[in-house]
């Protein structure tokens, strides 16, 4: 959980939880390298 609220302090909230939502996330951090 420590990982994805680094990542979400990354990027807008919004599209966070829009990413979220569509369960690509993960996938999204990872691509950033963010994780």
């Amino acid at each position: 959980m420590g990982r994805q609220r680094r990542c979400a302090s990354e990027h807008p909230v919004s599209t966070i939880w829009q990413l979220h939502g569509s369960g690509m996330f993960s996938a999204y951090c990872k691509r950033h390298g963010l994780v």
